[in-house]
């Protein structure tokens, strides 16, 4: 029989779902012709859809090559590798597909989802937006595309991506898991009530469903209701008692509540399930106190580390945190041979250049001289309900602020991201005016309004963003009243504690100790600037050795320079069950200790880059 007669053959055959006919068939073909384009794909194809992807793949691969235009070899090739686990020859067969159909909707969200897959989550937004393009009544491409544009979280992604969950709805209101990503935007919107409405919605169309308790939970987190948050993770934890997830967040929650050891039950049944999972190793540990480096969790750690080639996230942090057990143990050396390649990883992921910062730095100083402040501050807002506490990353501004936020009529906001939100929306359209300047003021209130503190009168709210030391004259301006509070910690004992941190946000300076040191002397030239044109009774300064060895008289300072009556609750700041976001939460849990004072001398003979801030310090 020719060729073309046994192909129709095997075609019918499988299409009728004679499995071992069509084999038989497609076999016969490749015995006589090798190179047939058709039977090496359809065997392929075959073999794939009846659970051996394995024994497909060589005849996929073949068939591509005999045949790379072939639109449909393409999308069934992108198909096939995704379900090996081939991400990358996913990408190839379907950026190759989109060459050829560029108008072809489901390859573009084909490409959008192995690229998410890989991480790739700029290139994966645009695929999807193209999906979306061409075929804008697909609730599945919009649901992507809104997906995508929350993971990127850039200003406007996350309202753009609140749009795209609502267009879902709209098609759909049953549609449970619309509800729950919208629920996800509009908390990180900030939108609380609408926030909360839409989790709330998905719960009820799907009470089954784990996702959207832990959301629920999460926007009550964002507002720092942890009361409420733990209520719902409790109602919820019958659901995802098994997911790893629930149970880490759980975990970091009761942590932030300061419930160190009802956490670690948590931390502990994600590690039982997945003990060869590093992330999840890195978190159980990080909430352990070992006593020996003998400890066999401990050295179950050590080996993880010892036995990975990897660069992704959990293995650094599983560096950091082996780091900082070590440094707890005092087996310096190890300590930062850990540090060491945990910042060496992080740090081939990011770029830092000393000559573009310095410039930025320039700027500043230019923009914001005495009168260019001047000017502004004549349509800032009157308001004092602002207390800004900035320093350097790691230098005390989460102690200070626990201080601060434990008098009755203070709220403590955390680590706002206002301000560097406002920088990159505004950059742009050049120096602020006074229109600027009132917008600034009036989103900012409103920013400061969602902050919550049960039982209290508030009249000052917190913002300890450290990096708002940036922002000092922009923030002076805008708020002439409000009171700035610098906090300065020893220099060394500040970068080596910054080296030591695995950070979540932007910091790229940060994992290399020449880019550190570089950054503390342009930290130290813009605050000697702003030292110079800020009114002293709105700018406070002290040094976070002053605090530690005299926590009674700095705290009155404190409280007398924020304007308010002293309230002995600033000396039990530990006692505050204020939720803490930061790396400090452990450390403002405790009164103050002093082991972080000169800490460098241990690490002096690794740390050459930092030694010349001695004179600064």
């Amino acid at each position: 029989m020719a060729i073309d007669a046994l192909f129709m053959q095997a075609q019918i055959a499988h299409s009728n779902g004679h499995i071992a006919e069509t084999q038989s068939l497609y076999a016969s073909i490749l015995h006589r012709n090798p190179d047939h384009p058709e039977a090496n794909h359809f065997l392929g194809l075959l073999h794939h859809q009846t659970g051996r992807t394995q024994l497909a793949l060589p005849l996929i691969e073949r068939s591509l090559a005999l045949r790379p235009q072939s639109k449909p070899f393409l999308t069934n090739a992108g198909l096939i590798y995704q379900a090996a686990g081939d991400w990358k020859k996913a990408e190839a067969a379907y950026r190759g597909l989109t060459r050829l159909a560029s108008k072809d909707a489901i390859a573009w969200q084909n490409l959008g989802g192995v690229l998410m897959e890989q991480g790739n989550i700029d290139e994966a937004e645009q695929a999807y937006r193209k999906a979306v393009a061409l075929d804008d009544s697909n609730p599945e491409y919009a649901k992507n595309l809104g997906i995508a544009l929350l993971k990127l979280g850039r200003p406007g992604d996350i309202e753009e991506a609140s749009r795209y969950f609502k267009k879902v709805i709209a098609g759909d209101p049953g549609d449970a898991e619309g509800h729950n990503n919208l629920g996800i935007a509009l908390g990180l919107l900030n939108r609380r009530e609408e926030a909360l409405a839409a989790s709330r919605a998905a719960i009820q169309l799907n009470p089954r469903a784990w996702q959207p308790w832990l959301n629920l939970a999460q926007i009550y987190l964002r507002n720092d209701e942890v009361e409420n948050a733990l209520d719902v993770y409790q109602s919820g934890v019958e659901l995802a008692a098994d997911k790893d997830i629930f149970n880490l967040t759980l975990g970091h929650t009761l942590n932030l509540l300061g419930k160190f050891d009802t956490a670690l039950a948590f931390f502990r049944r994600a590690y039982e399930k997945n003990p060869k999972d590093i992330g999840i190793l890195s978190q159980f540990i990080s909430h352990q106190k070992f006593k020996s480096i003998d400890d066999p969790l401990l050295l179950n750690a050590r080996a993880a580390v010892d036995a990975s080639t990897g660069k992704g996230d959990a293995l650094i942090d599983l560096c950091f945190v082996l780091g900082k057990i070590m440094d707890k143990l005092e087996q310096f050396e190890d300590a930062f041979a850990y540090y060491q390649r945990g910042n060496q990883l992080r740090s081939q992921t990011l770029q830092f250049d000393q000559g573009s910062h310095r410039q930025y730095i320039d700027s500043l100083i230019k923009q914001y001289d005495a009168s260019g402040i001047e000017t502004l501050r004549a349509f800032g807002n009157p308001s004092e309900i602002p207390i800004y506490i900035v320093g350097m990353p790691r230098s005390g501004t989460t102690l200070t602020e626990q201080i601060i936020a434990s008098h009755p009529l203070v709220a403590g906001g955390g680590e706002r991201i206002f301000w560097s939100k406002i920088e990159k929306e505004w950059s742009a359209k050049g120096k602020p005016d006074q229109t600027t300047i009132e917008s600034i003021a009036k989103a900012c209130l409103c920013d400061l309004s969602v902050v919550r503190a049960p039982g209290k009168q508030i009249r000052r709210v917190t913002d300890k963003m450290p990096d708002n030391f940036l922002r000092v004259g922009l923030i002076h301006a805008t708020f002439p009243n409000a009171r700035i509070i610098h906090v300065r910690r020893h220099p060394i004992d500040n970068c080596l504690s910054i080296y030591f941190q695995h950070f979540r946000g932007d910091h790229p300076y940060a994992y290399d100790l020449d880019n550190l040191a570089f950054y503390r002397h342009e930290y130290e030239r813009l605050m000697r600037h702003w030292r110079s044109v800020i009114p002293a009774n709105r700018f406070f300064e002290f040094n976070y050795e002053d605090l530690v060895a005299d926590q009674d008289g700095m705290s009155r300072k404190l409280i007398e320079f924020c304007n308010l009556e002293w309230d002995n609750a600033c000396l039990d700041f530990h006692e505050n069950e204020r939720a803490i976001k930061t790396a400090s939460v452990w450390q403002v849990r405790q009164k103050i200790y002093t082991s972080s004072v000169e800490r460098w001398r241990h690490y002096e003979a690794h740390i050459a880059p930092l030694m010349a801030l001695q004179e600064i310090g």
